[in-house]
């Protein structure tokens, strides 16, 4: 069984590089070759093309996220203290909290989210990919996607929630 410290390390990683904007196949690094990952950001289909779907393989994991940085720019992103995250070693998942400032591109509306990431450790299997070495194969993501959707349409502003203002004021 992997240590508390094993697991925490490839989501630390990345967290991190996709926090501050790192390069795709920087992100890439960070996820299993084999067996297959996947990458999956709940909601509508409708709201926007990277959610509800499931992102499967390296092609795929490059997929959601080339989708989300033509879409979302990162502003700031920050995630509770590793203490905080949830570890379970039995079926090497961590999950953890953050928040962040996202600008949707076309219409340059900032949405301020809390999300919640769940991931799940593998060790890698392929020679080429650094075999043994713990990553993560299994992405899920649940988010504002609402505020999402609003940034979309370029709307935040009308109900109250564009840049991080109270969004039951409009209520």
């Amino acid at each position: 069984m992997p240590s508390r410290e094993t697991l925490i390390q490839p989501v630390r990683a990345l967290c991190a590089g996709f926090s501050t904007n790192a390069p795709i196949p920087d992100i890439l690094r960070q996820f299993t070759t084999s067996p297959p990952p996947l990458a999956a950001e709940y909601g509508l289909k409708s709201l926007a093309p990277f959610l509800g779907r499931d992102f499967k393989g390296q092609h795929g994991v490059a997929d959601y996220f080339r989708l989300v940085t033509e879409i979302l720019a990162v502003e700031t992103m920050s995630f509770e203290s590793e203490s905080s995250w949830m570890i379970d070693e039995n079926i090497r998942a961590v999950g953890l909290r953050g928040k962040g400032r996202f600008i949707w591109k076309d219409t340059g509306q900032i949405c301020d989210e809390e999300f919640f990431y769940r991931m799940e450790i593998a060790q890698e299997e392929d020679d080429n990919a650094g075999k043994g070495q713990w990553k993560v194969q299994d992405y899920r993501v649940w988010s504002d996607t609402g505020a999402a959707y609003l940034a979309r349409l370029g709307k935040l502003a009308e109900c109250g929630t564009e840049g991080g203002n109270d969004p039951t004021a409009a209520l």
